[in-house]
């Protein structure tokens, strides 16, 4: 790892752990929009360093789903913002599906693997939905169900490269889009039903990490 790719590591978590920091003592948010550039210096630095090409499709779809997480990010700061910040999150998603699937050449998965995985990710949908739809309020319930599609969707995605990919990079990216899930489940059940808020900023920092490390290793 060149310098400078460990110095935008190293930043990445020193403002990771500001932010979390400042949830816990319910400080202010300040560090929050940063995250998300620092770890795009990080991806964009390594791409390069490991000699792929900045022409490649895959470089600018996982930029692009970073960058919607920034945007998400800052928008989130502001309660009255929470349907927007879903909506960059959600390009944010679609740009993730589109980065996994470019590369997928042939699904290597067996289709008694592909059908149980889905059945695994419909069965985490209706846990995590049927709780929490009934305290949405009337006017957010399909774009709910509509970003819960999308991330679960995400998830599916990073699991059908499997075998078009290294190993590793398969399980990096695959963990970090299931702590995406974990993540957005939190906040969804913050804001909708107050729960605490401890575990979200953890899940969605690690996730955006980890998918980042996975497509570079990819």
């Amino acid at each position: 790892m060149k310098i400078a790719n460990l110095i935008f590591l190293i930043l990445y978590l020193e403002l990771c752990w500001r932010d979390i920091r400042a949830v816990w003592r319910k400080e202010s948010r300040m560090w929050k929009p940063f995250l998300m550039p620092s770890l795009m210096a990080y991806f964009a630095t390594g791409w390069v360093l490991n000699g792929n090409r900045a022409a490649d499709p895959v470089f600018a779809l996982v930029l692009c789903g970073l960058f919607c997480g920034f945007l998400g990010d800052t928008l989130l700061l502001k309660p009255e913002r929470f349907a927007a910040g879903l909506g960059a999150f959600l390009i944010g998603h679609f740009c993730y599906i589109a980065s996994y699937v470019v590369r997928i050449g042939h699904v290597s998965v067996p289709v008694p693997g592909i059908a149980a995985a889905a059945a695994g990710y419909m069965l985490a949908a209706v846990l995590i939905v049927k709780p929490l739809l009934p305290f949405v309020e009337k006017a957010l319930k399909i774009p709910v169900l509509v970003y819960m599609t999308a991330i679960l969707a995400m998830s599916f995605a990073a699991f059908l490269r499997f075998g078009n990919c290294g190993s590793v990079s398969w399980a990096l990216t695959l963990a970090g889009s299931v702590l995406f899930i974990v993540s957005d489940s939190l906040l969804a059940y913050q804001v909708f039903r107050k729960k605490t808020d401890r575990g979200i900023m953890e899940t969605y920092v690690a996730a955006q990490f980890l998918i980042a490390q996975g497509m570079l290793m990819g």
